[in-house]
């Protein structure tokens, strides 16, 4: 079982080594309110990347899209993702989460809040039914996302934006 993201202050952060991995919750359910704005904005980006990872290995994206917004670019590697899984093709692809920090976004725009993220991708390839490797992608070190969540009238956050800093 990997850990689960820590629940910090909003002013501190977590960046320890850590592997995210489901946080309790049923695969494509966005975490409730708690009260820790920073638990609960780590809790949506490890929910929506353990959704992803597991969207890249079945190709089956629905519980993600129940994770982000109607509006979300993001929804573009779910299209991918789907279009590969119907031609017979998979994406082997695994995000792996090294650190966390959640931030309060609700001055610049109300029921909003952050995370930037640090990953990693080791295995990066499309591959065909037979598993047959038929691109390899570069391995992704160090990258940096931006993630930008807004709170839903029921208290759960949804992914509203993915920002990847070069």
């Amino acid at each position: 079982m990997e850990p689960v993201p820590t629940k910090t202050s909003a002013a501190t952060s977590a960046t320890s080594s850590t592997k995210l991995g489901p946080s309790g919750q049923v695969p494509g359910e966005a975490p409730e309110a708690t009260g820790d704005l920073a638990g609960e904005l780590k809790a949506a980006a490890g929910n929506y990347y353990a959704a992803l990872n597991r969207a890249y290995a079945t190709g089956d994206d629905l519980p993600v899209r129940a994770l982000i917004t109607p509006t979300c670019l993001c929804v573009n590697s779910l299209n991918a993702i789907r279009g590969t899984r119907e031609e017979g093709r998979k994406f082997q692809i695994q995000y792996e989460i090294s650190s966390l920090r959640a931030y309060d976004l609700t001055k610049i725009k109300a029921g909003t809040g952050g995370v930037k993220l640090l990953y990693s991708i080791a295995k990066n390839t499309l591959t065909d039914k037979d598993g047959k490797v038929l691109e390899n992608y570069n391995p992704v070190n160090n990258g940096i996302k931006d993630l930008t969540f807004e709170r839903q009238a029921s208290g759960r956050w949804l992914l509203a934006e993915v920002f990847t800093t070069l």
